[in-house]
Formats: structure tokens, C-alpha cells, sequence
């Protein structure tokens, strides 16, 4: 994948969401001192493929590195860099901007231990649901952030990922 293609097309997605967004030779910065990285964490042979690490704070040297990746699609580099924009920020970048940004529900759905559908100690945030036929194989890719409180901790943050999903497990 063409990174510098990609760094564009995600800036003007990220900014069509919630403004801000711009590109610093650190990478795609945004509001809140969220920060989002493009590069190759592993090999893979599809061409659009790109790894996406989403530091939270960027201020933080201790803030946690989250990554991810995905594969982009098309004829040309420009198509491939549109589509992992397009996808990453209707799936994965919702839930983080929601993390960030809202806590409202403005990117994305939350559920709470005590709702319908929400697991007992944790605080889901949702993004989309895709059809994943170009993403996982024919499966379905759900970007889910899990929160948990620890006892008598606030601000303890403690990340896992989970597989076969571009999910992040995030404690507090």
C-alpha cells in the first residue's frame, strides 16, 4: 500500500467525522491527542495491506500502542488507499473516536454490564458491523472496545487484543 496515498485518504475521512485531523511527520494527528500510524508490522501479500497503530495519547509516552490492520482494495494504489481510509474509519476508527471524542454515542453504540446485551463488569463500545467478505474471509468484523474498572482504580489501562477481529480490550 502506498503509504502516503493512505495518510490523505484517512486524513479526509478521519476530518469528515469529527474535524481536526492532520498529517505530522509522527502521523495522522487528531483531536484529544489521538494519533494514528500507518506502516508494516507484519508481511502480507495482499497489496492494499497496512498495519494501523492508534496511540490514544500522544503526549503519553506510557499510552498504550493499539494496532491493528487491514487490507484495501482496487485497481490502482489511489482505489486501495480509498477503501482501507473508508473501512478503517467506518469500523475501527469509530469505536476509538467514541473512546475519545463523545462517550455519547456519536461514532458508536455502548453497552454496560447492566444493559441488554452488555457483559457483566464491562463497558462495550460497538462500532460497525461489515460484512467481511473482503476483510476476514466472509466473516463479519465488529471494531469492539471493552472497558472494565478495576477495583479502586480510575485510570489503570491495561490493553489486549483479541483475535480474528479488530478489536481492543481496554481496562481501567
Amino acid at each position: 500500500l502506498d503509504l502516503g496515498l493512505a495518510y490523505v485518504a484517512l486524513r479526509d475521512q478521519l476530518n469528515a467525522m469529527a474535524s481536526g485531523w492532520e498529517l505530522a511527520p509522527r502521523g495522522q494527528v487528531g483531536p484529544n491527542r489521538l494519533l494514528v500510524r500507518l506502516g508494516e508490522r507484519h508481511t502480507s501479500q495482499s497489496a492494499g495491506h497496512v498495519d494501523i497503530e492508534v496511540v490514544l495519547d500522544e503526549s503519553d509516552l506510557a499510552s498504550p500502542r493499539l494496532w491493528d490492520c487491514l487490507a484495501g482494495f482496487g485497481a490502482t494504489p489511489q482505489d486501495q488507499a480509498d477503501s482501507v481510509a473508508y473501512l478503517w474509519s467506518q469500523t475501527t476508527a469509530s469505536a476509538f473516536l467514541e473512546l475519545k471524542l463523545s462517550g455519547r454515542g456519536a461514532f458508536a453504540a455502548h453497552f454496560r454490564g447492566v444493559d441488554r446485551g452488555g457483559i457483566p463488569g464491562w463497558h462495550v463500545i460497538a462500532g460497525a458491523l461489515l460484512p467481511g467478505a473482503l476483510l476476514i474471509g466472509g466473516g463479519l468484523q465488529r471494531t469492539t472496545l471493552f472497558i472494565q474498572r478495576g477495583p479502586g482504580s480510575s485510570e489503570h489501562t491495561d490493553y489486549h487484543p483479541l483475535m480474528g477481529f479488530a478489536e481492543a480490550a481496554y481496562r481501567f
